[in-house]
């Protein structure tokens, strides 16, 4: 592969952090919540994605079903 094919490669924005899971009570007198996804750097390479960026994630999620609902939003 000629270099200019692998720079091609690369994100233009990569983000190196944690992401959160967040859960927010929704009627302060029952114990229900709506799940979120939260975090900087999350956020910031989601923003970017949407508004048309090349964006990479360096992170590390556990192999769960919050592991795998961040994934999934990522890969969208």
């Amino acid at each position: 592969m000629a270099a200019s094919d692998a720079k091609a490669s690369w994100p233009a924005i990569v983000t190196l952090g944690e992401p959160l899971i967040e859960f927010n009570q929704t009627d302060p007198h029952s114990p229900t919540y709506l799940q979120g996804f939260g975090g900087d750097t999350s956020n910031a390479a989601i923003a970017a994605a949407r508004q048309g960026a090349s964006v990479g994630i360096i992170t590390r999620v556990g192999t769960d079903t919050f592991g795998d609902q961040f994934i999934a939003l990522w890969q969208r």
